[in-house]
């Protein structure tokens, strides 16, 4: 079993992060913006997904991992439906939703459901980040002061992974890059997935900080 873990720590170190995510998320859920909750729900998608993976190098791999990048697009953008005001969140949803839509589909109907569509994830990526940056703008500009790190955090941790995974969804299936080079961009991947989660982790713990310090300042 040890032997095990060590020779797959890249791929055990993602899910132990995510983990602590869907546990810190799952305890601390009533100090959770409602629709940031989501988020606990893809980090264990994302565990689920992994461990259907493991140690899985074929078509079947792609095709579970096409599925859940399709669903874990929607989960990181309605997750920020309540950070949003709400007469710009049904048209900006909209208008990414589409976005993605039409590029997961051209990518589906050219490559087939068992090839990594990394193009149309390339694009989600993209959109996750421009979401994510417009949700931070309006966080310093609307929110109170006490809620403004947490929230930091968890679009930070998202913006981070997406940025540094967009050019590696870009390359990833050329045909002439070796299957060595192939593994290194996903164990870089897998480090920036477990900072993604552990950050994500420590945003939920600090909505719990922050609603215990307007407690006090209420009651004092």
């Amino acid at each position: 079993m040890l032997q095990l873990l060590i020779s797959n720590y890249c791929f055990f170190i993602p899910i132990a992060c995510a983990l602590f995510s869907v546990v810190t998320g799952v305890i601390l859920y009533r100090y959770i913006p409602t629709s940031l909750r989501l988020l606990t729900i893809g980090a264990l998608f994302s565990i689920s997904t992994d461990c259907l993976c493991f140690n899985r190098y074929d078509s079947y791999n792609l095709i579970i991992h096409n599925t859940y990048f399709f669903i874990d697009f929607f989960i990181l953008l309605f997750a920020t439906r309540d950070l949003l005001p709400v007469k710009k969140v049904n048209w900006l949803f909209g208008i990414f939703s589409m976005v993605f839509l039409i590029a997961y589909t051209i990518s589906r109907v050219m490559d087939g459901p068992s090839k990594l569509h990394n193009y149309a994830f390339a694009i989600c990526s993209l959109i996750i980040v421009i979401n994510y940056l417009i949700v931070l703008y309006y966080n310093e500009r609307n929110t109170d002061d006490t809620n403004k790190l947490p929230i930091r955090l968890i679009c930070f941790s998202i913006v981070v992974y997406h940025c540094c995974t967009f050019p590696l969804f870009l390359i990833i299936n050329d045909v002439e890059i070796a299957t060595g080079v192939r593994s290194a961009l996903m164990r870089i991947n897998n480090v920036f997935d477990s900072v993604k989660y552990l950050m994500l982790g420590l945003g939920f713990f600090v909505f719990k900080l922050c609603h215990l310090k307007n407690k006090q300042m209420i009651n004092g």
